[in-house]
């Protein structure tokens, strides 16, 4: 899971990820290798906000069902 991808991050690698957007940012240009950079990051990210919505759905099924 992303999830568990994360955990294995360290705020370098987080660091990294940040650098690399916003040299694309603001430079305006998107190289090939610059787009796959972001495909990369975008992907990850959106697994995060998958897991993080799994999760939440879990977490208020079982607050309803009171286990």
């Amino acid at each position: 899971t992303a999830i568990a991808e994360a955990g294995s991050l360290d705020g370098n690698d987080i660091q990294a990820m940040q650098n690399a957007v916003l040299k694309i940012a603001l430079d305006g240009k998107v190289s090939e290798q610059e787009r796959d950079q972001l495909r990369q990051i975008v992907k990850f990210i959106e697994n995060i906000a998958r897991d993080a919505s799994d999760m939440r759905l879990m977490l208020e099924r079982k607050c309803q069902n009171g286990a």
